[in-house]
């Protein structure tokens, strides 16, 4: 499921049933309004890397965009200097989970979804990730002190969300 998926049922569905419940009247079919989205290409990322999945920016001063992709790669993006020239990647990620040593896992909704800046970046240079990863069986990097948590012997997990402090 995409993210525009996911935003769909989770925010519209209730304000739909809230405007039908404060007897607010539905046209069928919808009218058009006269508001125009306008979509621009700005950078393509390669289905390689398992597709975008997040996208930000660090706010220190560089203009860099920040993108993760499902497969544990954060790559930098340099937006065009117009509309009509896309931006470019660049050869060497920011980070590549992969050969930091951790093993994503990609099954069902796993993958790289999330990347966060510390709002102190510029001076600090502490960012967040949000992945999820193989469960490494006796040695889980993810606190399972929750007793609903633990594996019982019965359920043995094959993955683990991880936020990480870089």
């Amino acid at each position: 499921m995409s993210k525009l998926s996911v935003f769909t049922i989770a925010f519209t569905t209730p304000i739909f049933f809230a405007a039908l419940q404060a007897g607010a009247t539905l046209t069928n079919p919808i009218t058009q309004g006269s508001i125009t989205v306008k979509m621009t290409r700005f950078v393509t990322i390669p289905t390689a890397d398992g597709g975008p999945q997040d996208l930000t920016i660090a706010n220190d001063g560089t203009n860099r965009l920040f993108v993760t992709t499902r497969n544990g790669k954060i790559d930098i993006v340099t937006p065009g200097a117009t509309p009509s020239s896309p931006g470019t990647i660049s050869p060497t990620p920011f980070l590549n989970v992969a050969s930091a040593g951790f093993s994503i896992y990609t099954g069902g909704e796993g993958g790289f979804p999330g990347l966060a800046f510390s709002p102190q970046y510029a001076t600090n240079g502490k960012f967040y990730t949000f992945d999820t990863e193989n469960y490494p069986g006796s040695s889980p990097a993810a606190d399972f002190s929750q007793s609903e948590m633990l594996p019982n012997g019965t359920l043995t997990p094959n993955n683990q969300i991880l936020i990480r402090e870089w």
